[in-house]
């Protein structure tokens, strides 16, 4: 499923590098990768294991291709999906982080998403452009704004941001949660 999810952002080949950036206690390692295919096949290898045995170090990808090996916003060329990160503790009942509340809102939301994944702690939350936007990315940013203003977002507008890898752990939290795709469509 993570090959779906990584051609559903990306499609076959980006137009630039994929990074991965793996966070941890031996500090920060990135990867660089032109084809999706050569990311899935590294993931297990690489960077897994994958539903395996427990990595140790938060795995994050650039959701946009980078046109350098570097992850900084103007190393970003082109965006092919909206994003949306999308907290449990801003759907409070009671005063308390209520995931039902939150999951509710995001899962019934129009337009609904075209990748949901649940990070253990909230909604990462996707949707696919039908073009890729190469300019007025600042549209682009305010398109994401509304969203995350809609849904209760966070403010991760930011054109090189980077979101967690799917099947791996968010060690956010002890024990630590599985990051797992609710759905692609």
């Amino acid at each position: 499923m993570t090959d779906e999810f990584f051609h559903t952002i990306f499609g076959t080949e980006p137009n630039g590098f994929i990074e991965i950036r793996a966070i941890g206690e031996e500090g920060i390692k990135r990867g660089w990768y032109k084809s999706v295919d050569d990311l899935v096949s590294d993931l297990q290898s690489k960077w897994g294991p994958l539903n395996g045995e427990k990595q140790k170090f938060n795995l994050y990808f650039g959701i946009c291709p980078r046109i350098r090996k570097r992850g900084k916003q103007e190393d970003i060329q082109e965006v092919r999906v909206l994003w949306c990160d999308v907290d449990t503790k801003n759907y409070l009942v009671d005063g308390k982080p209520n995931f039902y509340k939150m999951s509710n809102t995001v899962l019934n939301y129009s337009p609904a998403p075209d990748i949901v994944v649940n990070t253990g702690g909230g909604y990462h939350c996707y949707w696919r452009l039908k073009e890729p936007a190469r300019d007025n990315f600042s549209m682009v940013r305010n398109t994401m704004r509304s969203l995350a203003k809609e849904l209760r977002g966070d403010h991760t507008q930011d054109l090189s941001r980077v979101f967690r890898v799917p099947m791996t752990l968010n060690w956010k939290y002890d024990p630590p949660h599985e990051v797992e795709i609710v759905y692609v469509k």
